[in-house]
């Protein structure tokens, strides 16, 4: 029918401790990160950030790593780890400076990564196991 919804594990997040503090980084434009955070209430990110119209926003995509610095110097954050399910991801996350967790997924489960990411799951109820790990 065309719908489309969000993954199951969503609310995995909401499993994070209360002391962990996330940022939302995207590749699509930010007014249609920020409709789909809103139509289906995804209140668990404290920052929101896709990527700015025209040019500029085309330049800056991942892998270039400039929206999330921008999200961790919103969020207040020196360090962190990010999860992306692309490979432009993690080599974002690594020109970042931060750790990386590769989310596998069926639209990328064959994917080979020119970067070696920090960790790899299949599922988002997987990640806070991995956060323990990377600490």
């Amino acid at each position: 029918d065309g719908r489309r919804g969000v993954y199951a594990d969503i609310d995995a997040l909401k499993t994070l401790d209360n002391e962990t503090t996330l940022g939302l980084v995207s590749n699509n434009y930010h007014p249609t990160v920020q409709f789909v955070v809103d139509h289906f209430e995804i209140d668990r990110f404290d920052h929101v950030r896709g990527r700015d119209l025209g040019v500029d926003g085309f330049r800056r995509r991942k892998p270039d790593p400039h929206y999330l610095e921008e999200t961790l110097d919103a969020l207040g954050a020196d360090s962190g780890v990010y999860v992306g399910d692309r490979g432009t991801d993690v080599i974002a996350a690594h020109r970042a400076g931060l750790e990386s967790v590769f989310l596998r997924r069926s639209h990328n489960d064959l994917a080979t990564l020119d970067r070696i990411p920090t960790a790899s799951i299949n599922d988002l109820r997987d990640l806070p196991r991995v956060l323990e790990q990377i600490k």
